[in-house]
C-alpha cells in the first residue's frame, strides 16, 4: 500500500494552529529572514584553539573550538583494528579481512590510513554502498506497491547508474543535473535518461482508475520528495496552506510543483544514442519487409480479441476518460494527453497473454503463424535497452493551479519566496522543441551560488553516515521543526568546501576521515562527566558505537561464510541469492527478511536517517533465522577447509574470519574448553560428528555477537 506520513504541520492545522501569515501574503518577518537555513554559505575561517597539537584537518578545529568551550577534552585515537574496521564499513560497506588489518597495523607509513582511505574510494565496492543511502532517499524500488505491487523490469538501470556515479565520483552538481532533466540538458545520452528514473520512483496503482486524482498524488509526491531531498525541507506542509512554522508558502509549494507539470512517464524510451536508434531502425526495416505478410494475417486474427479486451477495459472507466481515449491526441490539451497517457497504459495491460485472448477456431492458426514468424529472427535486431525514464508531454506545460483557488491562476514554476521571488526564468532547451526546460530551470538553481539549501544538505548528510548523526540531526528537515546545527560555522564551513572541490563526495570522504574527529575511540574512563557538560551528545568528544545497517549485516555475514558474490550491475537477484544487497530485486510488499526486522527503508517514504530498534524479532532472525544457520554451517565448513585439523587454529580461524582479529588468550580457552565438553558428553562412535556440531555453534555465536554487528 501507499503509505505516506502526515506532514506534522498538517497535524497542526487540523488543530488549529494560526499560520504564520495569511495564505497567499508575502509578510516574511525579521525573524523568517534571518533563519539559518535562508542565509547565504558564510566564509568561515578557522577558529582559535588552544591545544595546537590535536587536529589533523581542516575540520578538527571547528570540532575542538566547542569542546574546550564546555570544558572537554577530546577522546584518545581509536585502535588501528577499529579504524579499520570503520573506515571500511562507512566507504565499503564490508569489513576488512584478517590479512588487511594486519598489514595496516605493521604499516609505520605516517600516511597508512590515507592510503587505506583512497584505496577503499577507488574500490568498486564505494559505488554499490554509498548508493544504498541515495537509493534511501529517493525510495527506490523493483516494484510498484499497493496492493498488486507489480514487478519493474528496468527500474534496475537506475540503481546501477547510481552505483557507478558514486564510483566515478560523480559531481553532486552534475547528478542533480541528470536525475531532474538529464533528458533536457543531454538529450543524446542514454546516462543521463536513465538518470531520469529519479522521477519514476513513486508507488503506482495499476487498477486505479481515478487517473486524475492519481496523476496529482504522483506529482505532489515527486514535489515532496525533492523539496526532502535537495533542499532538506518539508515543502508538503505548505500543499494545502502557508507553512505553519517555516517561512513557506502555499504558493511556494504550488511553484515548486510546476517544474513537474509537463511529466509524462513514457515506457517506450531505450538508453541508446541517436545514431543506434537510427542503425536499429535500418535493420528492423528488413525484418518488418520479410514478415509483412506474416504479421498482417496474425494482426488480423488478433484484432477481435484485442477489441474485446479494451472494450471491456474502457468500460471500467468513467465517461470522463471513456471520452479521452476516443479522441485524437491533436485534439487534447497537455494535461488531457497525460490523463491519457495513463488509461492507455491500462489498456496495453490487455495486450498480455494473447494466447488465452484468441478464439478457438484460429487459435490453431494464429500459433503456426507465430512459429512462422520466428523463423525470421535471424534478421530482427535484438531491442534497444529499455529504460523507467521520463519526457515532457511537448513544449507547453499544464497549468499549475491552487486545488479551491477562487482565482483559478495559473502558477508559474518558481522557488522559494523568501530566497527568490520572481518567478524562475525557464528557456526551452536549443536540442528539443518537445520539452519546457522546466525541469533543467530547476536543476541550475539547486546548484547556484543563490540557493544556500543544496549544499548544506548533502553535506550534512554524507557527514551523518559517517557519524551516526549529522551536524543538523534532521537531515530532510532544515526548517523550525528540525534541529539546529550543532556546529554551524564547520556545515558552512564543509558546504563552501565541497562546492568548490567541484561538488566531489570522494574529497569529503577524504576530508572527514582523515580528521582527529573522525579517529577518536568511542571508549571513554569517564563518559559520565562528558555526557554532564554535553547532555544531547552532540559536541563530539568521542566515537559513536553504532549498529551495522541492514545491508552490512546481511554482506558482512555471507563475506565471514565465504559466499559473497561481487557480480555487479544487472537485473536484481532474488532474495535466495548471495549477492551484495544493493543488487537484490527491492520488492515493496515483500522486503528482505534482514531489511525487514532490521530497520530498512521501507521503498514508500524518502528515508534520510533509519531507525534502530531492538525487537524480539532480529534476535530470532540471527539464531533460528534459516538464512543465519546456512550462513552459520558455511563459515564452519570454511574454518574446517583453512583451519586444518587442530582445534586451536580452527579458533583462531573463526574468529579472523568473523572479527578481523585472533582471539585473545581467555577467548581461545573457553572456546577449546566449549568445543572439548561438547565432544566428551557424546559418546567415542560420534565425536567427529560433535566436534563438527560445536564449530557450527561456535561460529554461529560469532556472527550473533555484538562484535559482529556494531561498530566501534
Amino acid at each position: 500500500m501507499f503509505n505516506r506520513t502526515i506532514p506534522t504541520c498538517l497535524i497542526a492545522f487540523m488543530l488549529g494552529c494560526s499560520s504564520f501569515t495569511e495564505a497567499g501574503e508575502v509578510g516574511f518577518s525579521d525573524d523568517d529572514k534571518a533563519y539559518w537555513a535562508f542565509q547565504p554559505l558564510r566564509q568561515q575561517s578557522s577558529p582559535r584553539v588552544l591545544d595546537s597539537v590535536w587536529s589533523q584537518s581542516p575540520i578538527d578545529p571547528f570540532v575542538l573550538a566547542k569542546l574546550e568551550a564546555a570544558g572537554l577534552v577530546p577522546a584518545k585515537p581509536a585502535s588501528r583494528r577499529v579504524l579499520l574496521r570503520r573506515a571500511y564499513f562507512g566507504l565499503t560497506g564490508l569489513p576488512p579481512s584478517a590479512e588487511e588489518v594486519v598489514a595496516f597495523e605493521r604499516d609505520s607509513d605516517p600516511r597508512a590510513f590515507e592510503k587505506v582511505v583512497d584505496r577503499l574510494l577507488a574500490s568498486p565496492r564505494h559505488g554499490e554502498h554509498w548508493s544504498r543511502h541515495w537509493l534511501d532517499l529517493v525510495r527506490y524500488a523493483d516494484s510498484n506497491g499497493y496492493k498488486s505491487d507489480e514487478y519493474r523490469p528496468h527500474a534496475w538501470r537506475y540503481r546501477d547508474y547510481v552505483v557507478d556515479a558514486f564510483n566515478a565520483d560523480k559531481p553532486y552538481k552534475q547528478f542533480i543535473t541528470e536525475q531532474l532533466a538529464g533528458d533536457e540538458a543531454i538529450p543524446d545520452s542514454p546516462e543521463a535518461l536513465i538518470a531520469t528514473g529519479y522521477l519514476r520512483h513513486w508507488p503506482y496503482e495499476s487498477n486505479q482508475r481515478d487517473l486524475g486524482k492519481h496523476w496529482a498524488d504522483i506529482i505532489n509526491e515527486i514535489t515532496d520528495v525533492t523539496g526532502e531531498v535537495f533542499m532538506g525541507l518539508s515543502m508538503g506542509c505548505a500543499r494545502c496552506h502557508d507553512h505553519k512554522f517555516d517561512p513557506i508558502l502555499q504558493k511556494d509549494y504550488y511553484r515548486l510543483r510546476a517544474f513537474f507539470a509537463a511529466l509524462d512517464p513514457d515506457d517506450s524510451l531505450v538508453a541508446a544514442t541517436r545514431r543506434a536508434k537510427e542503425v536499429r531502425e535500418q535493420e528492423l526495416a528488413k525484418w518488418l519487409e520479410a514478415t509483412r505478410a506474416l504479421r498482417a494475417e496474425i494482426e488480423e486474427i488478433e484484432k477481435p480479441a484485442l477489441a474485446k479486451a479494451e472494450e471491456s477495459a474502457v468500460e471500467k472507466f468513467d465517461s470522463r476518460y471513456q471520452q479521452l481515449l476516443a479522441t485524437p491526441v491533436q485534439d487534447l490539451s497537455p494535461y488531457d494527453q497525460q490523463i491519457k497517457d495513463m488509461a492507455y497504459r491500462l489498456l496495453l495491460v490487455e495486450h498480455q497473454n494473447m494466447s488465452n485472448k484468441i478464439a478457438e477456431g484460429k487459435k490453431e492458426r494464429w500459433e503456426e503463424l507465430r512459429r512462422q514468424l520466428s523463423t525470421f529472427d535471424h534478421l530482427k535486431p535484438l531491442p534497444l535497452p529499455a529504460v523507467m525514464a521520463v519526457r515532457d508531454i511537448g513544449g507547453v506545460a499544464p497549468a499549475t493551479t491552487i486545488p479551491g483557488s477562487e482565482t483559478n491562476e495559473d502558477i508559474a514554476p518558481g522557488f522559494l519566496t523568501i530566497l527568490h521571488p520572481e518567478p524562475a526564468r525557464v528557456e526551452p532547451p536549443a536540442t528539443s522543441g518537445e520539452s519546457t526546460g522546466r525541469r533543467l530551470a530547476l536543476a541550475k538553481w539547486l546548484t547556484s551560488t543563490g540557493n544556500p539549501l543544496t549544499a548544506r544538505v548533502v553535506v550534512n548528510r554524507i557527514w551523518q553516515y559517517h557519524f551516526g548523526r549529522g551536524l543538523v540531526a534532521t537531515p530532510s528537515d532544515f526548517g523550525h521543526q528540525g534541529e539546529e546545527p550543532s556546529h554551524p560555522e564547520l556545515l558552512d564551513w564543509l558546504a563552501r568546501r565541497f562546492i568548490e572541490d567541484g561538488w566531489s563526495f570522494k574529497k569529503m570522504h577524504r576530508l572527514i576521515l582523515t580528521s582527529a574527529t573522525y579517529q577518536q575511540t568511542a571508549v571513554r574512563e569517564t563518559p559520565e562527566i562528558a555526557r554532564g557538560a554535553d547532555p544531547n551528545d552532540q559536541l563530539l568528544w568521542r566515537a559513536q558505537v553504532r549498529r551495522l545497517q541492514a545491508e552490512q549485516i546481511r554482506d558482512a555475514t555471507l563475506a565471514a561464510s565465504g559466499e559473497l558474490d561481487l557480480t555487479m550491475h544487472g537485473e536484481g537477484a532474488n532474495l535466495k541469492s548471495t549477492r551484495r544487497s544493493v543488487f537484490l530485486k527491492v520488492i515493496r510488499n515483500e522486503p528482505e527478511a534482514i531489511a525487514d526486522v532490521f530497520d530498512g527503508a521501507d521503498g514508500f517514504n524518502s528515508t534520510a536517517h533509519r531507525d534502530v530498534t531492538t525487537t524480539p524479532s532480529q534476535a530470532l532472525l540471527l539464531m533460528n533465522g534459516n538464512w543465519t544457520v546456512q550462513r552459520a554451517q558455511a563459515l564452519a565448513h570454511r574454518v574446517e577447509m583453512l583451519g586444518g585439523d587442530s582445534t586451536a587454529t580452527r579458533i583462531e580461524t573463526a574468529y579472523r574470519l568473523a572479527f578481523g582479529r585472533s582471539p585473545s588468550d581467555e577467548e581461545l580457552r573457553g572456546a577449546e574448553e566449549f568445543i572439548r565438553q561438547s565432544v566428551a558428553e557424546t559418546p567415542q562412535s560420534g565425536a567427529a560428528e560433535a566436534q563438527g556440531a560445536a564449530l557450527f555453534d561456535l561460529c554461529h555465536m560469532l556472527l550473533n555477537s555484538n562484535e559482529f554487528l556494531y561498530l566501534e
